[in-house]
C-alpha cells in the first residue's frame, strides 16, 4: 500500500472548499426554515382540518414522555416550540399521507366487495304497481 502525502496547498483548498459547501448548506437551510416560519401557521391550520386526531395524537405523545421522563418531555415540549416551523411542515405531511392512505384503503375495500349501489326491488307479480306505472285502470 502506498502512502500519499498531500501538500499544504491541496490541503488548504480541501479546507476552504469544505467551509464554502458548510456556508452554502447553512444558508440554503436558514431560507428553507425562513420561509417554513411564514407557512407554518397556515399548514398547522390544514394539518387540524385534514386529520385533527393526527396533531392530538402528538400532543398527548408530547403529555405522556413529560409524565414518564421529564426531562426528555420537557426538552421535547421547547424543542417543538422552537422548531415549530419544521412540526408544523412534518404533521401537515403526515396528514397528506394518511389521508391518501385512508383513501387507497377504502378504495381497495370498495374494489373487493363491489361498489354499493341504491336499488328498489320489484315484485314479479302484475298488480297494481304495473298499473300505476302504465296508467291503467
Amino acid at each position: 500500500m502506498e502512502n500519499r502525502r498531500y501538500t499544504t496547498t491541496e490541503t488548504i483548498v480541501g479546507l476552504v472548499f469544505f467551509a464554502l459547501v458548510l456556508w452554502a448548506a447553512f444558508f440554503l437551510f436558514k431560507s428553507i426554515f425562513r420561509v417554513l416560519a411564514w407557512a407554518a401557521p397556515i399548514l398547522f391550520i390544514a394539518a387540524l382540518i385534514i386529520n385533527y386526531k393526527l396533531v392530538v395524537s402528538y400532543g398527548k405523545m408530547l403529555v405522556v414522555l413529560l409524565q414518564r421522563n421529564t426531562l426528555v418531555g420537557v426538552i421535547a415540549i421547547i424543542l417543538t416550540f422552537v422548531a415549530f416551523p419544521i412540526v408544523a411542515a412534518l404533521l401537515f405531511a403526515m396528514a397528506l399521507m394518511n389521508k391518501k392512505a385512508d383513501n387507497i384503503l377504502k378504495e381497495e375495500i370498495r374494489n373487493k366487495e363491489g361498489i354499493p349501489t341504491d336499488y328498489t326491488e320489484i315484485s314479479s307479480e302484475a298488480g297494481k304497481q304495473y298499473d300505476d306505472l302504465f296508467g291503467k285502470k
